[in-house]
């Protein structure tokens, strides 16, 4: 199992720990953003065996408010020296 989430790039197997018991996998450790959480999921369904996956990956708080941060214009000062606006 731990071998299918290193193969794919775009989820994080280093901090990633699984547990298998009769066909059910339970997924622990910190994933980056709700996406990655559920993507770790569907990887682990896609294994032949699988039966059912439990997905106990917590989302980092930081990775949540970075990308819950709205894109902003830098703000422009006026100076005398500064054209026009």
């Amino acid at each position: 199992m731990k071998v299918t989430l290193l193969f794919h790039r775009s989820v994080s197997a280093n901090t990633t720990e699984v547990d298998v018991k009769d066909g059910i996998v339970t997924l622990r450790g910190d994933a980056s953003s709700q996406a990655k959480k559920e993507l770790t999921t569907e990887y682990a369904k896609d294994v032949e065996g699988v039966k059912d996956v439990n997905n106990e990956m917590t989302v980092s708080k930081t990775s949540e408010m970075t990308m819950a941060r709205p894109v902003t214009q830098p703000k422009r000062i006026w100076s005398p020296n500064s054209p026009t606006m």
